[in-house]
């Protein structure tokens, strides 16, 4: 279960024996500020260093803290008791915009709801819920009060007593009148609240798997659940498939896209888990940063809904040899024409041609990775709102918000925007691992991919990769004509390596071809085109 002391990247521990932190050089590193004084014992004695919280409510003795400004919230840390993570800093000014626009979209769809019933449109006074379940200091919990203003009430809840009586402290420093200091179990809490919330935060020290099913109770319809998970070695990792699939469901996809292959899993157990009550998901935002993942997703009361998770679930077929990939959705949906009124068949899905023991591609044996989830990873038009929020609100106006990682969430917000929506990204430099070339670069494989007719794009969670949806063999002709203008003697490779199979082809190897992805060697174009000056 886990506790305050467990919950690192929330903000603050009050309890000893905390783990350590990752660095992140690109994160914005806020400073600590001490207040120590240099009065003597007896002087300190005869003048403490008090001062009262920002509504009033009693003294507080500063030289007990140390204090801690982020966005708009200043913390009270006990002195020597404290785990603050900076790194986390971006998670917490990431999920703030989020919130912010979140709250202004659900504020637009019940004025739009209650004009088309003949009701009075709503204004704008907070009316939104929030729990952030695994608390802490309270850092990110205020924070949100501050800077989100259609939240009426913020739950701050942990299982620590200590905890709970920092964050009363903190928010009585702060004045933060709508945030409840809540001491519970947060699975507990969330299961016997249902249907109480607009937004949850879940933010656990490692796996997020033991909430998920009592937050789903405990979110509205309609409402949005944001949530991280830390334990990578288990989720893109290759060490611990068995303990991947027992917390998630699903195995992870090694290799190159092992990144977005655990955004995939984590949304694939949301989504699982939410079909058994009739709940659908709708990923808004992806996202895989420093050493976890963070996904912002909405959930809906939906059944007709539900009965496309099991085309959205893709297994995934992963070469040993040349790390080619093949997706395989589980089930297929089919709209059809009923006379003149349309509707959506649901049935099994046909084994993709790919799809094999071994593969087509260099004849290694196959690795099956999944069940995860292959549908869209973003709404482009939230992180759109997003984009526009964060200019909106951070001009150092009266009222804007003080992001300190507003570089970065910018950058990283506008990948995501122009990310393709074809599933798993792949290396450049795996084509030349394989083949044994030099490295072509990006605008080579860009180019390439381009005029042949396929898609493009950069992903957010990994340099060096692109996102296609060309089909392998597309991408392994492309290898052949790099391996071709390289002067590279494939002759001179080991028969038995998956390179030489590709570029001489083997008895055993079936590559698999159709009309409209026959492609000679000599017809790959390699110039510059639209795809390739896309910003």
């Amino acid at each position: 279960m886990s506790t305050a002391a467990e919950s690192p990247e929330n903000g603050a521990s009050v309890t000893t024996g905390t783990s350590g932190t990752t660095a992140e050089s690109n994160t914005t590193t806020t400073t600590t500020t001490t207040t120590n004084t240099t009065t003597t014992r007896a002087e300190a004695s005869a003048a403490p260093n008090t001062t009262k919280g920002a509504d009033g409510c009693g003294e507080i003795d500063m030289d007990k803290y140390d204090l801690l400004k982020e966005g708009t919230t200043t913390i009270l840390f006990p002195k020597n008791h404290v785990f603050y993570n900076p790194v986390q800093q971006y998670n917490r000014d990431l999920s703030s915009l989020a919130i912010r626009t979140f709250g202004k979209r659900l504020s637009a769809e019940r004025t739009l709801k209650r004009s088309r019933k003949g009701e009075k449109a709503t204004d704008d006074r907070p009316f939104m819920h929030l729990l952030e379940a695994l608390s802490a200091s309270g850092l990110r919990a205020i924070r949100y009060s501050k800077e989100v203003p259609l939240l009426e009430k913020v739950v701050a809840n942990d299982l620590s007593k200590d905890a709970v009586r920092s964050i009363q402290l903190n928010i009585d420093y702060n004045g933060a009148k709508n945030v409840v200091a809540h001491h519970s179990n947060a699975i507990t809490h969330m299961a016997t609240h249902g249907d109480e919330y607009h937004i949850i935060d879940l933010d656990p020290y490692g796996t997020v798997a033991p909430f998920v099913d009592s937050a789903l109770n405990a979110v509205k319809n309609g409402g949005l659940l944001l949530i991280t998970c830390t334990d990578l070695g288990v989720l893109a990792g290759n060490g611990y498939p068995e303990k991947c699939y027992s917390l998630y469901g699903g195995v992870n996809v090694w290799g190159d896209a092992t990144h977005e292959s655990a955004l995939r899993l984590v949304l694939g157990l949301v989504a699982r888990s939410g079909g058994k009550y009739g709940i659908a998901i709708e990923p808004l935002l992806s996202l895989s940063i420093d050493f976890y993942v963070r996904v912002f997703v909405r959930v809906w009361r939906k059944p007709v809904k539900v009965k496309e998770l099991m085309s959205a679930n893709t297994l995934v077929a992963k070469c040993s040899g040349c790390h080619s990939s093949v997706m395989q959705r589980m089930g297929k949906m089919e709209s059809l024409d009923n006379g003149g009124k349309s509707r959506t068949k649901y049935g099994l899905a046909k084994v993709e041609q790919e799809f094999t023991a071994q593969c087509v591609h260099c004849g290694f044996s196959n690795h099956i990775c999944g069940p995860m989830w292959g549908g869209k990873l973003h709404n482009k038009e939230f992180v759109e709102e997003m984009l526009q929020e964060l200019e909106q609100t951070s001009g150092g106006k009266e009222g804007d918000v003080e992001y300190g990682t507003i570089e970065r969430m910018r950058g990283m917000l506008t990948m995501a925007h122009q990310e393709i929506e074809a599933p798993l990204y792949f290396n450049v430099s795996t084509l030349s691992s394989v083949l044994k070339i030099p490295v072509p670069t990006m605008e080579e494989v860009v180019s390439a991919l381009g005029n042949g007719g396929y898609d493009v794009s950069l992903t957010h969670a990994a340099p060096s990769c692109i996102k296609t949806n060309a089909p392998w063999r597309f991408i392994w002709q492309i290898g052949r004509a790099l391996a071709q203008r390289s002067g590279l003697d494939s002759s001179r490779l080991s028969t038995g390596t998956a390179g030489y199979r590709i570029l001489n082809g083997a008895e055993d190897v079936r590559d698999v071809k159709d009309d409209k992805d026959i492609q000679e060697v000599q017809d790959i174009d390699f110039t510059e085109n639209a795809v390739t000056k896309r910003p």
